[in-house]
Parts: structure tokens; C-alpha cells; sequence
């Protein structure tokens, strides 16, 4: 609640509330997450989701994929972890089906029509401790390389109980994908893959059925960069988590955790466009899953460099449905503008070191420019 309002605050809480009549109001033909732009690209669009309670949100405003589930979210509110790896799983299992049957029940669709991606359990920086993970982080994270991808396979009790959790619930019909999160190097993608291979393997011993799901990568700080090509290698598809990657990027400046963080510094967007030019040269899915990309400038943008999935804030799908329906994402003649294009030659600039768009903040400025002329063009 926002008590005595100002004129720009009312401004957007109008422009909110006409998104959400219009995502109540709407009643699609068909529910898929597919969209495409004015010149026929097909987008993909999903949401992120931390808990079920977000459900309701998500089939309120047309969302039919979810891209992230924060499976983090789910020890946050404990005070004691579980004794064994059974229980572990069990409560995995448990809150991953309530997260996928609620957000079921509210878009109306069938588990066979909805994807959902799991990010396994993410701790590392300051807004993912759980405190009954404390003791566990700061053994992990001893020589400060415990984070992500890293302190699920120094913990291969927690990582097994989820991949089990999500193997019994494949099995079960639901269409799932797993993200194993800030990868850094391919070692840590084989280890999975290998811990992978024996839950399968225990699970069958105990007669218990299983499925199977494709497990992807996520890249999401400096190191992961540098080793992009192997790591795309080894993954079945990737996603870019850019506020991680602008955090860590631009802490060596002193500023990681800022809630200021500036994606559109040089340095962060080559960085996005370097992943996504590997892994469309490998044929490896890409999404971008940041809150980067839950703003126009940044979808435009990540649609420029070639990106057609993403991971978005709920509220927001409606907005990103409008851009990239009344967007020439890719064209085929020169004359017709397009976001490809004002992108590469963006980028160009900024990769030959342009002093017009290479400082800190002019890059944003530039680009509105971009966007303007195009919108001015079209």
C-alpha cells in the first residue's frame, strides 16, 4: 500500500492495473507460451516462481511455462534439515508437486501441456542462506568456492534428494527440466551427470519408477563465462542468470549486492552476448532468466542479441507479450528496422571500445535512442 501517492506513482499503478484487467479479462484461445513477433520469430515466455502461493499470480496473467522454480524458497522457513536423504527427498517431492499442481489448477491446463524448469537449490550469495543450511555454506564455502553448482555436490545427500524428487515426479507425466545452478566449469556438469546416473540407478533397485528430464546449465558469473564453450558443451541447454552475473561482474568495483545494480555497463553485456552467440553456434537453448529481462529495454535487448526464451516477473508477461508482437525481431529486408540489427551494431561499438557508448550509463541512453528511432521507423 502506498499511502498519499504521488502523480508518477498513480501514472504506473494505472498502467499495472490495465495489465492485470486485461490478463483477468483474457481468455485465450490458446494456452501456450508461445508468442510471436510482427515479423513470425517465435519467443518463448515463462515466469519465475519462488513459492506455490505464487500460483494464483501465474495463471492471473497468462503465464503457461514456468522457466525458474526458486527451490531455494523451500528451506528458507526451516529451522532443521532433514535427518536422512529419504527425508529429504520427501519433502523435495512434496513441494515441487505443490508448486506444479496449484500453478496447474490456475492456468486450467493439463500436466501434460505445461513445462516447468527446477533450478536446484542455489545458496552462495547474501539473499540465499537458509539458516538451516548455515553451518553446511560455511563448511562448503571454506576456501570461498562453495556456492551454487559447487555446495550441491560437496552435499550430494540435498542434491540426490532432489534429482530423485524430480525423476518420481517425471514419471508421473509432468513435463520437467532441471538447472543446476552457477556452473563454472564442465567438471561440475560431468559430476552431476554422474550423480544423476546413480539416484536412477538406486531408485530402480527399489522398484520405484522413474522418469527422466534434460538438465541445463546455469551461467551466471565471471568464471562461468570464461568457460562457456565447455560448459555449453556438456549441457543440454543453458540459462543466463544476470543479476548474479552483474553482481559478481561489477563487484570487483566494490559493488556486488548493490539493489542498483547496472546491467548495461560494457563488460555485463558483452558478457550476455558472448554466452548466447556460443550457444546458438552449438544449438543449445538459451533463455535469459534475470530481472534484466523483466523490463522493455532489457527484453529488446536480449532479443537483439538472439535470445527467444525467457524467465520473467508474472506481472510482466502481458507487457512482454505486447513488445514482441508489435516487434520486427528479425527481419529479412534492409529496410525494414529491427532489433537484430540496431543490436549488432550496438554491439560492435561497444566491442571496439566507441568512447560514445562505452562508459557506464551511455549505453543505456543510447539504446532508448535505438529504440526510439526504431519505433519512429516501423
Amino acid at each position: 500500500m502506498i499511502v498519499n501517492p504521488s502523480q508518477e506513482e498513480r501514472r504506473l499503478y494505472s498502467k499495472f492495473a490495465s495489465y492485470i484487467h486485461e490478463a483477468l479479462g483474457k481468455d485465450k484461445l490458446e494456452k501456450t507460451p508461445v508468442v510471436r513477433s510482427k515479423d513470425g520469430v517465435e519467443v518463448r515466455l515463462g515466469a519465475n516462481m519462488s513459492t506455490s502461493d505464487m500460483a494464483p499470480v501465474l495463471g492471473q496473467f497468462g503465464c503457461y511455462e514456468v522457466k525458474l522454480i526458486r527451490t531455494e524458497t523451500h528451506y528458507l522457513t526451516l529451522d532443521k534439515l532433514q535427518e536422512t536423504e529419504q527425508s529429504l527427498e520427501e519433502y523435495s517431492y512434496q513441494n515441487l508437486k505443490s508448486c506444479m499442481d496449484k500453478t496447474l489448477t490456475a492456468a486450467k491446463v493439463d500436466k501434460g501441456d505445461y513445462r516447468f524448469t527446477a533450478r536446484l537449490l542455489d545458496i552462495g550469495l547474501e539473499d540465499k542462506q537458509p539458516d538451516c543450511l548455515k553451518t553446511r555454506y560455511e563448511r562448503s564455502n571454506a576456501d570461498g568456492k562453495g556456492t551454487g553448482a559447487r555446495f550441491l555436490l560437496n552435499n550430494k545427500d540435498i542434491l540426490k534428494a532432489q534429482i530423485k524428487a524430480l525423476l518420481r515426479i517425471s514419471a508421473e507425466g509432468y513435463k520437467i527440466e532441471a538447472m543446476l545452478p552457477m556452473v563454472e566449469n564442465a567438471s561440475e556438469m560431468r559430476e552431476y551427470k554422474t550423480c544423476k546416473k546413480k539416484c536412477m540407478e538406486e531408485l530402480k533397485a527399489d522398484d520405484v519408477e522413474t522418469g527422466d528430464f534434460l538438465v541445463g546449465a546455469m551461467i551466471e558469473s565471471p568464471i562461468g563465462h570464461t568457460n562457456r564453450k565447455s560448459i555449453v558443451k556438456e549441457a543440454d541447454f543453458v540459462s543466463i542468470g544476470t543479476n548474479d552475473l552483474a553482481n559478481l561482474i561489477l563487484g570487483k568495483q566494490g559493488r556486488a549486492h548493490d539493489a542498483e545494480i547496472d546491467p548495461y555497463t560494457t563488460t555485463c553485456l558483452t558478457s550476455i552476448a558472448d554466452i548466447v552467440d556460443e550457444c546458438n553456434r552449438k544449438n543449445k537453448p538459451v533463455s535469459i532468466c534475470g530481472d534484466m529481462v523483466s523490463t522493455p529495454r532489457g527484453l529488446r535487448v536480449a532479443l537483439g542479441m538472439g535470445v527467444r526464451a525467457f524467465g520473467l516477473s508474472p506481472e510482466f508477461t502481458p507487457e512482454a507479450e505486447r513488445i514482441i508482437k508489435g516487434t520486427n525481431v528479425k527481419s529479412d529486408g534492409d529496410t525494414i528496422p529491427d532489433l537484430t540489427k540496431i543490436t549488432i551494431i550496438l554491439m560492435s561499438r561497444i566491442r571496439d571500445g566507441d568512447e560514445s557508448v562505452s562508459e557506464m550509463g551511455q549505453i543505456t541512453k543510447h539504446l532508448d535512442s535505438e529504440f526510439a528511432n526504431l519505433y519512429k521507423a516501423a
